[in-house]
């Protein structure tokens, strides 16, 4: 079953791909690279000549990055003949509102797919499908070397406040957003607990990040702000729900003085994220969902 990818000038694309490619698929990468004539004139030319079971667009809005996206003639025209499907890893934010509305009123997709758990018009939704395979078994909790981590950009607005008074307490070590992946990877296995905010990018809406499913892959303790993760997995059961700096310093004592409920935790949400938000059962439940798209 071949698999053709519209790649576009997120750093997105790469953890989608990735996992398609060790999952054994036969993957057709179309990269960004393409202006816009070119896209028009060899995208669908090509498509048509290698015949891909599915057409995956990693997608992207235009004006952020510096090269063109596919136009919505080129897509409705490509999924005039293709399964077609969108990942869209920021649908919860305002901007794509816009976009996917477009894309759904022109027929764009066979299927469009939410990644940060948000409810989107004519799609589904789901997680960052995050391949485990880099993450391996989790370190022994007594082998863990950071009480409490957090990796990635801090950003701006609430996000960045919390983070910068629990690094001035002493009780936050921060690890670089831009890093190597195994870099990154051994960093939040060696974290007892991990802090999330679900701010999405503009700072308007909430969404389920990356991160989530990264501290479950870890086997961290997820301390993750009252929002919408708790629409995918049990507060208290899964992770430590917080709203206030106090809940979080909170948490962290009892983190810190109950390690067999903290890994006990820990453990739930590692379960549940490799049993249900990993790219197999990921990708099993769109390219159905897309089948049964179609016949519709």
């Amino acid at each position: 079953m071949r698999i053709a990818v519209l790649s576009t000038s997120t750093r997105d694309v790469a953890p989608i791909i990735n996992p398609l490619q060790r999952m054994g698929f036969p993957v057709t990468i179309f990269y960004d690279k393409l202006t816009r004539e070119q896209q028009e004139n060899e995208i669908l030319p090509t498509l048509v000549n290698i015949e891909p079971e599915y057409v995956v667009m990693v997608g992207a809005i235009e004006k952020y990055f510096n090269a063109p996206v596919p136009s919505s003639l080129l897509l409705k025209k490509i999924n005039e003949r293709f399964k077609t499907i969108l990942i869209c890893f920021d649908a919860g934010d305002y901007p794509w509102h816009v976009e996917i509305e477009k894309y759904h009123a022109n027929k764009c997709f066979t299927l469009i797919t939410s990644i940060d758990g948000s409810r989107v018009n004519g799609g589904i939704s789901g997680l960052s499908p995050i391949d485990e395979l880099p993450y391996g078994d989790p370190y022994p909790w007594n082998e863990r070397n950071i009480i409490f981590g957090f990796a990635g950009n801090i950003g701006y607005g609430p996000r960045k406040q919390i983070i910068q008074d629990l690094t001035l307490n002493g009780d936050l070590t921060l690890f670089a957003p831009h890093c190597d992946d195994d870099f990154y990877v051994k960093f939040v296995k060696s974290c007892k607990g991990i802090i999330n905010h679900p701010m999405t990018g503009s700072g308007e809406a909430e969404h389920v990040k990356g991160r989530v499913v990264q501290a479950g892959l870890a086997g961290s303790v997820l301390f993750e702000k009252l929002g919408p993760t708790r629409e995918w997995f049990v507060p208290g059961k899964d992770y430590f729900e917080y709203e206030t700096l106090r809940d979080v310093q909170i948490g962290l004592d009892w983190l810190k003085s109950s390690p067999e409920e903290a890994e006990e935790m820990a453990a739930n949400l590692r379960q549940k994220v490799i049993r249900d938000h990993t790219p197999i059962p990921f990708w099993t439940r769109v390219f159905s969902q897309a089948d049964e798209a179609r016949l519709r």
